[in-house]
């Protein structure tokens, strides 16, 4: 009796594992509550020599609400404001392309998901006179994290400073060179398009 309560216990201790196991295995991709998106910077920091602060607001949307996890291009961004900068700055060359990169944390728990920001192109005039145009490339993307908190709710966009945007123009001259690469830092919030409402990811 003893030895078949055992493998009955035992038989059942495997069960659960290997359900676990496969249902973790199948929750492949993430659902995203909305697919219209705006991040807000009340101040992003562009660097590169000489320190550039600036607000900075992004829109843009997801092409599907489910994000398949492998490096696909899965948004655009359609609007980029620059304000309250030290020096004139400027989003060119829209839309910029959102690209899924990896995540962080163990499933089923991840605590954040981070994505490339390709062909983002930034226009900074330098003290009148340099005007230095830095543009992301598909090898040398912006690399963005968004933060995930309990729930799944989305409590934040931090930008990776240690990725650094090169010049792609000179446009200055020649009467002073442009800073030859340029990097952007800082945190900001994301939510659903013209409103409050965080915006929630989870794993399916």
């Amino acid at each position: 009796m003893r030895r078949y309560t055992k493998a009955l216990l035992t038989g059942t201790l495997a069960a659960l594992i290997l359900t676990t196991a496969m249902g973790v295995a199948s929750a492949r991709n993430f659902s995203i509550s909305n697919q219209n998106i705006r991040i807000v910077w009340r101040e992003v920091i562009l660097s590169g020599g000489i320190e550039n602060r600036c607000d900075l607001t992004l829109e843009g949307s997801f092409h599907y609400r489910t994000i398949i996890k492998a490096q696909n291009l899965i948004g655009y961004i359609t609007r980029a404001d620059f304000n309250r900068c030290d020096f004139p700055t400027r989003a060119l060359i829209l839309p910029w392309h959102i690209r899924y990169r990896s995540f962080r944390g163990n499933l089923p728990n991840i605590t954040s998901i981070r994505f490339d920001l390709i062909e983002a192109a930034v226009l900074i005039q330098i003290a009148g006179i340099a005007n230095c145009l830095y543009k992301s490339t598909a090898a040398r993307p912006i690399l963005g994290e968004a933060l995930i908190g309990a729930g799944g709710v989305g409590t934040g966009i931090r930008v990776d400073e240690t990725a650094q945007l090169p010049l792609f123009r000179d446009l200055s001259g020649g009467i002073i060179a442009c800073p030859a690469e340029s990097f952007l830092r800082g945190t900001g919030t994301v939510t659903l398009l013209n409103s409050s409402t965080r915006i929630t990811i989870t794993l399916i």
